[in-house]
């Protein structure tokens, strides 16, 4: 290594981190090489960074400051921690009146010396943590202003090392506006496995139990039996779409956003990825890394054949196709 090498000394001096710049430099340089990812490399020398600001005291002072909490749920004995922890908050929602709403409102206009006299359970805690929370809170606002501090200097010695051995860095989601494209598809995790890239009206009936987390309305379930889809089935799926996979790469925060055609038309929002693109954000694998969106058709026709939500597709400038008769049928 060369210029890349140099550049990234001069960074990793300049972050002024207390431990010694030649093992720092060889765990970075090492790092740097082998991981592919340039987010795993931010996240990796953002942990190493954490690391470093903790001394041997400061590790035993956040030790003493959470002993409150083991000290609380009666932790670091013979008892098991799982039932110790389990009978603990037991006993605290037995004896709280925070489950009272009006208990709760109470608290509002409530002074501090009452609030340290208080005998409930959760407010003791509250209390007892109350300056733990604080340091914990300052010292987190340190790191975060270290952070910042860093990280531009970091990237700067990041892009140099990568230009300097031919490797493009691949864009990083920083809270500013981006566009990511892609194509609608399934995938096949592994032999003999074929995910389709859309579900249907009728898996969500067939998933249906009545109990949460699978409790669909009856008029809904009602509606899919009938087959009661109105012109928001796909003729080319032949039924209703519910949502649809995408290889488009996208990460934690994204939820919510719009996903448009070809065309620039909604048809979609973007709400969470598979199992398997966990690893996306260090590892990007096409072959396996879906988003999943909900279709905008099943949106429709919840707000219209379920919810008779009207108003706001009249709004949106969609005409409703279930207002009128069915009224009676379905409230």
């Amino acid at each position: 290594m060369t210029l890349s090498n140099q550049t990234l000394s001069n960074a990793l001096e300049r972050l002024d981190l207390p431990l010694p710049l030649a093992e720092v430099h060889g765990l970075c340089c090492g790092l740097l090489c082998s991981m592919s990812s340039t987010a795993a490399k931010t996240r990796w020398f953002t942990e190493l960074l954490d690391a470093a600001s903790l001394s041997p005291d400061a590790v035993a002072s956040k030790a003493a400051e959470l002993k409150i909490l083991d000290e609380w749920f009666g932790l670091g004995g013979d008892a098991d921690p799982a039932t110790a922890i389990r009978v603990t908050l037991h006993g605290m929602y037995v004896a709280t009146d925070l489950t009272d709403s009006a208990a709760r409102m109470a608290l509002v206009d409530t002074d501090r010396a009452t609030l340290e006299a208080s005998e409930d359970p959760f407010v003791e805690l509250a209390v007892a943590m109350y300056e733990t929370n604080l340091t914990l809170e300052a010292e987190k606002e340190a790191l975060e202003g270290r952070l910042m501090e860093a990280r531009p200097k970091f990237i700067e010695a990041l892009l140099a090392f990568q230009t300097a051995h031919g490797v493009e860095i691949y864009p990083d989601a920083n809270s500013t506006l981006r566009v990511t494209y892609g194509n609608t598809m399934g995938y096949e995790p592994r032999d003999a496995v074929v995910y389709l890239p859309f579900t249907t009206a009728e898996g969500l009936a067939e998933k249906a139990t009545g109990e949460p987390p699978f409790d669909a309305p009856a008029q809904m379930i009602e509606a899919i039996v009938a087959a009661d889809y109105g012109p928001y089935a796909s003729e080319s799926i032949g039924s209703l779409p519910i949502n649809f996979l995408s290889d488009v790469d996208t990460t934690g925060g994204n939820s919510g956003s719009a996903t448009l055609d070809d065309h620039g038309r909604l048809v979609g929002l973007l709400f969470d990825g598979n199992w398997e693109s966990m690893i996306s954000d260090w590892d990007f694998l096409p072959e396996v890394t879906r988003s999943i969106h909900v279709d905008v058709r099943y949106t429709l026709w919840v707000m219209d054949r379920i919810d008779h939500a009207w108003n706001l597709l009249e709004e949106m400038g969609v005409e409703p196709a279930f207002n009128g008769a069915i009224v009676s049928e379905t409230r």
